[in-house]
């Protein structure tokens, strides 16, 4: 039924096990749909940009949900819940349904997360429970999802955070809880997750924290200690941060800082540079205003162009020989 744009109803019978790769794609005028409990698998794209569809129920005869399944269906409201017979949701499955108003509840038989899942579906609301059996959650995931509130909790299960997987969350507004187990923050994971607030706890199993991971989370507060198992922190990770209002502590597994990583992170009160650092990229603590001293250890051998511009707080630098 591939591009039947004039089909406005249709009756699946209970006979069907599989609804086929692009079945109903493009079927735009299509207004409503039942999936009856027989089909164990809905495949790729099989109804991507139906847009005149309200809404769907999965059956919990569903395992599988094929990727782009329901991409595009703008105008489904309410409730999105995934049954737990659903074990895998594949890439981009409910990209731009941006027309959800409700809550999404997600099968407890998940192992991940795919990329672009529920990316831009701005509508969804209220928490956002991440099943204990997720182990990965991929790029893009929850981008957009600006409706979603209260706290945002990361299970132990999970051992990598994708890029841009929360990226302009702006809902959430309580507190962040990354699991113990995740060692990659990547690229962006939370940029733009403006109304999380209280202290991040950054686990000491995380080795890397990619480029803009925190970019603009500016409500988190106290102190940022990174644990020394960090190894690497990328350009502009803590960007913009200005609501920390405590020491920052930087692990002593760094090497290097890069560029714009704390840039007007404004509220920071100390720095504690550790012996083993070597390079202090440009831009890295421009505008923190807070700092009232800063002491570059024997082991610094570059400090970049406007690394401390607009510190106007400082009043006692130390560089040592």
């Amino acid at each position: 039924f591939y591009e039947c744009s004039s089909l406005a109803s249709i009756t699946i019978p209970n006979s069907v096990v599989s609804i086929g790769n692009y079945a109903f794609r493009d079927c735009s005028s299509l207004t409503s749909i039942n999936i009856p409990n027989s089909v164990a698998s809905i495949g790729n794209y099989a109804f991507s940009y139906c847009s005149s569809l309200t809404s769907i129920t999965i059956p919990n005869s569903v395992v599988s949900i094929g990727e782009d399944a329901f991409s595009s269906c703008s105008r489904f409201s309410g409730d999105l819940f995934i049954p737990d017979s659903v074990t895998s949701l594949g890439e981009a499955a409910f990209i731009s349904c941006n027309g959800f108003n409700g809550s999404l509840t997600l099968s407890n038989s998940l192992t991940s997360i795919e990329d672009f899942a529920f990316d831009r579906c701005s509508g969804l609301t209220g928490n956002l429970a991440i099943p204990n059996s997720v182990t990965s959650i991929g790029f893009s995931a929850f981008e957009y999802c600006g409706g979603l509130k209260g706290d945002l909790v990361i299970p132990d299960s999970v051992t990598e955070i994708g890029p841009n997987a929360f990226s302009g969350c702006s809902g959430f507004n309580g507190n962040l809880t990354i699991g113990k187990s995740v060692s990659l923050i990547n690229l962006g994971a939370f940029s733009g997750c403006i109304s999380l607030k209280g202290n991040l706890v950054i686990p000491n199993t995380v080795t890397i924290i990619g480029p803009e991971a925190f970019a603009n989370c500016r409500s988190f507060t106290g102190d940022l200690i990174i644990p020394d198992s960090v190894t690497l922190i990328g350009e502009y990770a803590f960007y913009a941060c200005s609501g920390f209002t405590g020491k920052l502590v930087i692990p002593k597994s760094l090497t290097s800082i890069y560029d714009y990583t704390f840039y007007d992170c404004s509220g920071l009160t100390s720095i504690a540079i550790h012996a083993n650092l070597e390079d202090i990229g440009w831009w890295t603590f421009f505008g923190c205003t807070g700092l009232t001293s800063v002491v570059i250890p024997n082991s610094v051998t570059y400090i970049g162009n406007s690394a401390f511009e607009r510190c106007s707080g400082i009043t006692s630098v130390t560089i040592s020989n």
